[in-house]
């Protein structure tokens, strides 16, 4: 009865039931789905009112049938743009135009006789034929408009790069060093000269001390533009507008034009105006209000003789009004409509202070355009100028105070905030209500730490109204938040992918998921790992990362992530340590149950608890440390300083450390589920910036990150020495003789003379290796010496004898073949749809025509027959993933996503229950229909892990499913199913084979003839850092001097692989390589050796940028 309601709902990305943090399944009421179609744009029907919604999906679906092109499409840039087209069949060819963002136009025309159609369809009484259309061989990054002569739309084609940005990448090399930064709130910064909040000329002043602390970037709360009319309405995260900028953080006096108001001046000198200014410094909290009051009307007064003025050719002051009519003219409309809101909404409250925003104006003026808006513009110009000259003023500062972080060094400089929505009732609302849901609320489910949820009171943006308007709105706020940003956080990231939702008058508990087609919105993928893979930084925080009830190691953290302690709404890590969130949630009865609070706080001391081991067994603190600190009521400097040095050495990119954790703080800026029972987003700090570095707590902690995360340095800074060995021992480590083995024989080797250990390599291998040649994972230390954690002490007992290491590096090749490498089993189970099918060296077209597409896999002890004959090979299912495979003893090899359908085919054959066997026929046509080529990677691998994680709940939540399959399985592996189970492999991405037919036919190449060791491509850049960069960082961060590089012949260009590593060291420890030595010999600030085999007549290449060879 409901079906086409959550069909409806499927189209508008809104998801019928989800999963809360207990794991409990939660499903939707209907009349909360109905509600929120409706505001995201569907039509105002019943729940059960099959026939209405049939007919709108109905009409939708040939309103998209009648558009020739998308709306908008994705390819990455450099790479053909190929694209469907939809036109009358017996149209035959069309003319194209492709406009660039500069203007560029590129023109083509299409034939399409011989062109395959992919679908047709009767629209209108005529048809319409779907065909994959080649349109250009490539198109350089950026937003491109296409269109199709004739047809009045066009399509969006967005040009992606294939990863985010990262600093230092320009040219393809590798990343930067593991960076550090301070978090602060704008608003709470304290200085002598400020006006009771925190503004754009204490952020410039923050940078010296900041740089002097060893960070390299400053977060920031989200600057947006508020609310000048009600300055009470102050949370950063409910903007009016997230284009523009909050006027309260313009530095009053530094603005130009100020120095020569007379007018302002006597105002700020007045004896009644400097009391006020001397209440709002000497405040606890910021005073919004009177902050507010204060600046805006000497601001007014700066304004009124700035617009007066008719400065001469050569005054200053003409720079100025030239700078100004520059911005005003490149913000456009965005600027003038947020200007004209700003002015309406102080001119309707100062005339009825219950005028809280547009919804209350006057009819006519709650559009922007409406000849009444019009009118309001002209008649009150001064007004309107007036807030675009604020937005300009306040954008000045920013850019100065950028441009200070710059030149005090800042590898990043400003990290900015984006928030995840804005007020309903603010500019960007007004002015975009087209594609903001203005009546819907954004915010969270009920979980541990919200029992009842959150509402925060933002509108969502409409999925398919905002991709109809070729995301416009979402380009325009991300261009924004970049103004002057080394690095933007995204708030609620995951909201790209899918936010929370509550239709009008709804509870948290009564919400729903709707979700986002993140991978057109940014070119990524909703996973938490394939946002790593392109290259945007998940967040992970101290108090979350866990393994059970333990705190997660440093090493388990991902490094294509940002870390830190907290965040602004959580609590400080003081507070954390004394339970003083909690007690201020029972203060407040926050707490649905006395019970869940008492239970709280239970946890809390657990916690603690385990935070303290943690840190003891890593060798921060030590057990008269853990003891003392388990028994104050607050940290001291050293333990501060523990826990952010734990933090520090995780492999994260970016770690943020509060202010406030700084300082040792305990208030947190803002307590979720509050409004005016806490002061939210006014807590001030207790010491100006500048006295920073005169506190212990601050140094302590400062230095603990700094001393392993170091700045970079400059060409005039101190650069780390290349060391070179005097006498090296070598030590072949494996799961019998560990990093705490070695560590005892080092004394030993220090007596000896030996100055540097060798090691043999020491990322993750296959399990049991006794040589560790056989990587399988470069980015992890191996588990079976120790880890991370054991490599850590074994390096600090190193350092203690005054000895250093050098490691056994493997770039040519990985081991391959058992179940353990995730990259190999990837390009197995994808084939060249594989994000990795690049990094091995695989000839895909080999000249045997039944290999084409395929990896010749050889495993079997005996011919392939005899093998499938005698029954080895079986088809299995990892219930846990969702995933099925080929086993072979202990080999795994996983089923292409396109063979799913027919093994869930024969599940379906085997159960009665209809709504499983349906289940199971969708699941299969998802994976059969998985996208592929280059260009659809990031779609494929989000639509494919939705499609496992589909299997998962459906054999999890259906008591038939399970057994079903299972029964499907047993029967493909009976005997009679062999010719069946031998046409499935024959559809695989690889051959199994005869380990006696390699040397004939394998096509991917390996280390000198062993099957189990695959070739890397490691001349391309991509795999280079993915494998190389673990250990460039070790040797940054000075725990390892050197480096023996493996069997170099088998790359396709050692020279340029030296080139790589000494360039990946020096970028990483900030040290400018010099040029070539009198002797034509390279820089080399690393000291590398190779495994060379020369042979009589061969010498090793002076031009090598290698100390020598082993």
């Amino acid at each position: 009865m409901l079906e086409a309601l959550h069909r409806a709902c499927l189209r508008a990305g809104i998801a019928t039931y989800y999963h809360d943090v207990w794991g409990r399944r939660v499903e939707v009421a209907p009349a909360q789905l109905a509600a929120l179609l409706a505001e995201f744009g569907f039509g105002a029907h019943a729940p059960d009112d099959a026939s209405a919604w049939e007919a709108e999906l109905a009409a939708r679906e040939a309103a998209q049938w009648r558009r020739a092109l998308p709306t908008v499409h994705l390819v990455q840039a450099g790479e053909p743009l190929r694209l469907p087209l939809r036109l009358a069949a017996d149209v035959s060819c069309a003319d194209w135009s492709l406009t660039g963002e500069q203007g560029e136009i590129r023109r083509g025309s299409l034939a399409f006789e011989g062109m395959d159609e992919r679908e047709r369809r009767e629209v209108d009484g005529q048809w319409i034929v779907e065909r994959m259309a080649a349109i250009a061989d490539g198109l350089p990054m950026g937003y491109h408009r296409l269109r199709i002569e004739g047809r009045p739309e066009e399509a969006l084609v967005i040009a992606a790069p294939p990863r985010c940005y990262m600093p230092g990448q320009d040219d393809g090399g590798e990343s930067e060093p593991r960076h550090w930064g301070i978090a602060v709130q704008l608003y709470g910064l304290r200085s002598n000269r400020q006006w009771g909040i925190g503004d754009f000329g204490d952020l410039a002043a923050l940078a010296a001390p900041a740089a002097r602390l060893g960070a390299q970037a400053i977060g920031l709360n989200p600057l947006h533009a508020l609310f000048p009319h009600d300055p009470g309405k102050r949370s950063p995260y409910s903007p009016s507008s997230r284009l523009h900028l909050n006027l309260l953080y313009i530095d009053v006096e530094a603005v130009p034009g100020y120095r020569r108001s007379t007018a302002a001046q006597q105002r700020v000198a007045s004896e009644e105006f400097q009391a006020r200014l001397a209440a709002l410094r000497e405040a606890t909290l910021v005073d919004h209000a009177g902050v507010a009051a204060a600046k805006l009307e000497v601001l007014a007064l700066v304004h009124a003789d700035f617009a007066a003025a008719a400065p001469a050719p050569g005054d200053p002051a003409q720079a100025e009004h030239e700078a100004f009519r520059a911005f005003v003219a490149s913000r456009g409309q965005a600027l003038q409509r947020h200007a004209l809101f700003d002015a309406l909404q102080t001119h309707f409250h100062a005339r009825d202070p219950a005028a809280w925003g547009w919804p209350v104006w006057p009819e006519g003026f709650q559009s922007p355009d409406t000849p009444q808006v019009r009118a309001f513009a002209s008649e009150h110009a001064g007004r309107v100028d007036f807030f675009a000259w604020l937005q300009w003023v306040a954008d000045a500062q920013l850019q100065a105070a950028a441009a200070r972080c710059r030149d005090e060094g800042l590898a990043i400089g400003l990290y900015l905030d984006q928030a995840v929505s804005v007020d309903r009732y603010g500019s960007d609302a007004w002015g975009a209500r087209a594609v903001l849901a203005t009546g819907a609320s954004v915010g969270a489910p009920p979980d541990e730490f919200n029992p009842l949820g959150q509402d925060w009171g933002l509108p969502p943006l409409k999925p398919v109204a905002l991709r109809e308007t070729g995301y416009a709105l979402f380009i325009d706020t991300l261009r924004s938040g970049m103004r002057g940003a080394g690095a933007l956080r995204i708030d609620h990231v995951m909201g790209l992918t899918r936010l929370f939702c509550m239709a009008p008058g709804a509870t948290p508990a009564e919400g729903a998921y709707v979700h986002y087609p993140a991978e057109e919105m940014l070119a990524s993928d909703e996973t938490r790992h394939l946002l790593q893979r392109f290259g945007l930084l998940s967040y992970r925080l101290l108090y979350f990362e866990r393994e059970g009830a333990a705190f997660k190691a440093p090493q388990a953290y991902p490094r294509e992530a940002l870390a830190a302690v907290s965040t602004h709404d959580l609590a400080t890590l003081q507070g954390w340590w004394s339970s003083t969130d909690l007690q201020e949630r029972i203060r407040l009865g926050l707490f649905p149950r006395e019970a869940t609070a008492l239970q709280q706080l239970a946890d809390r001391a657990a916690e603690r608890a385990q935070l303290m081991l943690a840190l003891q067994q890593a060798g921060l603190l030590d057990a008269e440390a853990v003891a003392r600190a388990l028994g104050a009521g607050e940290l001291d400097a050293d333990a501060t300083a523990a826990v952010h040095r734990y933090l520090a050495r995780t492999p994260a990119r970016l770690m943020m450390v509060q202010a406030e954790d700084l300082l040792g703080e305990r208030e947190q800026a803002n307590m979720p589920g509050t409004l005016d029972t806490h002061p939210n987003w006014r807590r001030r700090l207790s010491l100006s910036a500048d006295r920073w570095s005169a506190q212990a707590r601050v140094c302590a902690v400062a230095e603990a990150v700094a001393q392993e995360r170091p700045a970079r340095m400059d060409a005039a800074g101190a650069a780390p020495r290349t060391r070179i060995p005097r006498a090296t021992y070598r030590l072949q480590f494996h799961e019998e003789f560990t990093f705490d083995d070695a560590i005892a024989v080092l004394p030993y080797l220090a007596r000896l003379g030996i100055s540097h250990v060798y090691c043999s390599p020491i990322q993750r291998a296959r399990p049991g290796s006794r040589h560790g040649y056989d990587v399988v994972a470069h980015d992890e230390v191996n588990p079976e010496l120790g880890g991370f954690e054991g490599f850590a002490r074994f390096t600090r007992a190193l350092q203690d004898q005054g000895m250093g290491q050098l490691l056994d590096l493997v770039p040519n090749h990985m081991g391959v073949l058992g179940a353990d490498n995730p990259w190999w089993l990837d390009v197995l189970e994808n084939g060249e749809d594989s994000a990795y099918a690049r990094f091995f060296d695989i000839e895909w077209q080999p000249l045997d025509a039944d290999l084409a597409g395929k990896v010749l896999l050889p495993v079997l002890g005996d011919s392939y027959g005899a093998v499938l004959d005698r029954g080895e090979l079986k088809l299995a299912l990892d219930d846990t993933r969702g995933a099925l495979s080929i086993r072979y003893h202990e080999h795994r090899f996983p089923l292409a996503p396109a063979s799913y359908a027919e093994v869930l085919r024969w599940a379906e054959g085997l159960v009665d229950d209809a709504q499983v066997q349906a289940a199971f026929a969708s699941i299969g046509h998802a994976f059969a229909h998985l996208p592929s080529g280059d260009a659809a990677r990031e779609v494929r691998a989000r639509e494919q892990a939705m499609a496992h994680a589909r299997l998962v709940e459906l054999l999890d939540g259906q008591a038939a499913a399970a057994p079903a399959l299972r029964a499907a399985l047993d029967a493909w592996n009976r005997p009679r199913a062999r010719d069946a189970l031998h046409a499935l492999l024959e559809a695989q991405h690889y051959r199994l084979a005869f380990w006696r037919v390699a040397s004939d036919e394998i096509n991917y190449r390996r280390f000198f003839d062993v099957n189990e060791l695959a070739a890397l491509r490691m001349e391309l850049p991509e795999v280079f850092e993915a494998t190389q960069g673990l250990a460039l960082d070790l040797a940054a961060r000075g725990w390892v001097d050197g480096l023996r590089i493996d069997h170099p012949d088998g790359m396709r260009d050692p020279a340029e692989y030296f080139e790589r590593l000494q360039d990946g060291y020096a970028r990483r420890v900030g040290r400018p390589r010099a040029g070539a030595d009198a002797q034509g010999r390279p820089d080399r600030p690393l000291y590398v050796v190779a495994e060379k085999i020369a042979a009589g007549h061969e010498d090793v290449p002076e031009s090598w940028a290698i100390h020598g060879t082993t």
